[in-house]
């Protein structure tokens, strides 16, 4: 049904940037990933129970990430929020984009989704067939060694 309603769209003459617009929202609709909001413009004090206790009026949550940097302990000023049903992230997002939280006015948007590393499948390293593999080798840890027959 969403692929019927994309390629109509593409006939009627609306841009590609609308239609890849339209295949992302119905991605997102139909895997129901659209429970988990991105929260961003914190401040750098706001914590996860700052951001838990902010968020619960909207109805049940199952996590609360604030996103840290790893070298100064600090928070990178963004976190995630995710709720357990799609409506009441959609009120929070509603209502809580641009309000004020800890002093700064902070952004509310649905999460995108990243696909996970460990399910990638091994990518094949082929080398250049003219290319000498010798040369690849750094030549001061390369030192040949004789092989003793016994």
């Amino acid at each position: 049904m969403v692929l019927v309603s994309a390629f109509h769209c593409l006939f009627r003459g609306i841009t590609p940037n609308t239609n890849r617009l339209i295949g992302r929202l119905a991605l997102v609709h139909s895997s129901g990933l659209n429970k988990k909001l991105f929260v961003g413009g914190l401040s750098f004090d706001t914590n996860e129970k700052v951001l838990r206790d902010a968020f619960s009026l909207y109805g049940e949550i199952l996590e609360v990430r604030v996103i840290i940097n790893r070298a100064s302990g600090l928070s990178k000023g963004f976190g995630f929020v995710q709720f357990a049903s799609e409506t009441d992230a959609v009120n929070a997002l509603k209502e809580m984009d641009g309000q004020s939280l800890d002093g700064r006015n902070i952004r509310v948007n649905f999460a995108n989704t990243r696909a996970r590393q460990d399910s990638a499948p091994p990518k094949a390293v082929v080398p250049d067939p003219g290319l000498n593999p010798l040369t690849l080798i750094n030549k001061d840890m390369y030192i040949p060694q004789r092989i003793k027959r016994s």
